[in-house]
């Protein structure tokens, strides 16, 4: 029930985020597909190659079916994937701000909210019991 509610109240966030920033969202978008007809001008492309090419660039995915050969082509390469980057930052942190916010208003003080996952469990156990065993080898025989 607690994991339905948070992610209801996740999803409600994270729409309300992207409604605010969607005008960020969508000029990083149309500078993808304008660099994508602007490649696709340069290297021969149909205008559905160049935009396939700028998401899949963009968005790091790289299949290489489709490269770009010319230099100026190259160059809008790399600005096509420095704008990807802008671009998923801009997602991601949409995302964290959504999933803050809801701990925020489930727990309140997110300093007091302690979060110990399984690789800091098995860890701090590990160090635990090493810890024990020097105790004991320490300790004097009687």
């Amino acid at each position: 029930m607690m994991e339905k509610r948070m992610a209801r109240a996740f999803l409600i966030r994270l729409f309300d985020i992207v409604r605010i920033v969607s005008p960020v969202i969508l000029f990083l978008m149309l500078v993808i597909v304008g660099l994508g007809i602007a490649i696709a001008f340069v290297e021969g492309w149909t205008i559905g190659d160049g935009i396939y090419f700028a998401f899949v660039t963009g968005l790091t995915i790289g299949y290489g079916d489709l490269t770009a050969k010319r230099t100026l082509g190259r160059i809008l390469a790399i600005c096509i994937g420095f704008t990807g980057i802008v671009y998923t930052g801009v997602v991601v942190a949409v995302a964290v701000q959504a999933l803050r916010m809801v701990l925020l208003d489930m727990y309140g003080d997110l300093a007091k909210l302690q979060v110990l996952d399984a690789s800091y469990g098995v860890l701090n156990q590990a160090r635990e019991s090493r810890e024990a065993k020097k105790r004991k080898k320490a300790e004097p025989k009687q």
